[in-house]
């Protein structure tokens, strides 16, 4: 791995983690002092992620995070709730009840600092690493949405995280489905 992989992926979980604010300038610079590379290193990760849709450059600005509009957001989120309730389906008919278990103590609230890492963590259970990819991809693109920006600042967002787990354990599928959808959409019960 090179240091612009190591960048890149820095900057990429910053994004995830919902680190950088709408109207949030990266700059070359700055990312190069953050990790420690030279400008160039720096310049070739955020390129990257240019190509790929997740920045915008501005010369002689700096780089914005690509947002997604509110059809493109209910569109992932359509997609989220359906590849974490795929999960779901495989963690209860591939995963013994140990394993399930020993699952939810791993993702318990104390162990996952953040909602996306939850998520995120409960697809790659599967074992399925293109699950693991597209959860990845979809949470991703919806970290740059204008209503997760400004949602993910100040709030975790962690609401049902105990209840999935507790229903994927018993091997509820429905009660597990029903509480990532909840979950994803943000309701209150």
């Amino acid at each position: 791995m090179t240091l612009a992989d190591k960048v890149y992926e820095g900057i990429q979980s910053d994004i995830l983690m919902g680190r950088y604010g709408m109207n949030e300038f990266l700059v070359e610079a700055e990312i190069a002092k953050k990790y420690g590379v030279s400008k160039g290193t720096a310049g070739e990760a955020l390129h990257r992620l240019c190509l790929e849709g997740q920045l915008v450059s501005y010369p002689r600005k700096g780089y914005l995070l690509a947002l997604v509009t509110e059809k493109e957001f209910a569109k992932l989120m359509r997609l989220r709730i359906v590849l974490e309730k795929l999960a779901a389906d495989i963690l209860i008919k591939e995963k013994t009840q140990e394993e399930r278990q020993q699952l939810a103590e791993e993702l318990s609230p104390g162990e996952i600092p953040t909602n996306m890492q939850f998520h995120m963590k409960l697809c790659e259970a599967t074992g399925d690493k293109f699950l693991a990819s597209a959860i990845y991809c979809t949470l991703s693109a919806l970290a740059r949405s204008e209503r997760y920006v400004t949602a993910s600042r100040g709030q975790k967002g962690i609401q049902y995280h105990g209840e999935i787990l507790e229903a994927i354990v018993e091997g509820d599928y429905e009660r597990a489905a029903s509480y990532i959808e909840k979950d994803a959409r943000g309701q209150k019960e």
